[in-house]
């Protein structure tokens, strides 16, 4: 890239931000975008109590070293969180009420060099991971939130991959390479018994 742009967009669903332009003179650039949903703000006029709402970005940023070496960092992001209260449907009776958060992220870097007019190698670097937050609840009698199920579960994976590439002719490619994995996973869900409720098979019937 030789020049600095911007670029948005707005619609009723959300709005959307994107920016590219060079770093230090040329020797590096960057692409980066933002979108954020608003029907929240659109649906909640209409009356409904679903309204699901998440934001994602993604950035890619190069550098070069020098002519046969560069760094490339990529991330991408996103959440969303979605709340359904008050449904008053009877066959739902106890299970009508879910808060819901989400988010998932991707972060690495990657070390490229040429060693010949034919081959290069890649050192790469990241982490991505994962979480899911979710509630479950009615309210006692005396208007507080009693959580009958709750989750708060995360996973993660941090890699460190090597390639090496060499192009023997223009229908010949080689490469191999190496990947260690290392996998988080924290998984926490408590659930109270599931117990048959008389009030609310009389309802239901």
């Amino acid at each position: 890239y030789d020049h600095f742009s911007i670029d948005m967009e707005m619609t009723m669903a959300g709005v959307g931000l994107l920016t590219e332009g060079p770093l230090s003179n040329g020797k590096g650039s960057y692409i980066s975008s933002f979108r954020r949903s608003f029907l929240k703000y659109v649906i909640e006029s209409v009356g409904m109590t679903a309204i699901p709402e998440f934001w994602n970005t993604q950035t890619k940023v190069v550098y070069n070293l020098d002519s046969r070496k560069k760094l490339i960092l990529n991330t991408v992001g996103g959440w969303d969180y979605i709340k359904v209260e008050g449904e008053n449907r009877p066959d739902l009776q106890e299970a009508e009420n879910v808060e819901h958060t989400g988010y998932q992220y991707t972060a690495g870097v990657t070390y490229k060099s040429l060693f010949s007019k034919q081959g290069y190698s890649l050192l790469s670097i990241s982490r991505s991971s994962s979480s899911w937050i979710t509630d479950v609840y009615d309210y006692t009698n005396d208007g507080l939130q009693n959580n009958y199920f709750t989750r708060d579960n995360r996973e993660s994976d941090n890699v460190i991959k090597g390639d090496l590439v060499y192009k023997y002719s223009p229908n010949l490619e080689i490469s191999t390479g190496v990947n260690y994995k290392y996998v988080q996973y924290s998984l926490n869900e408590k659930a109270d018994p599931d117990l048959l409720n008389a009030s609310r098979i009389k309802r239901i019937a």
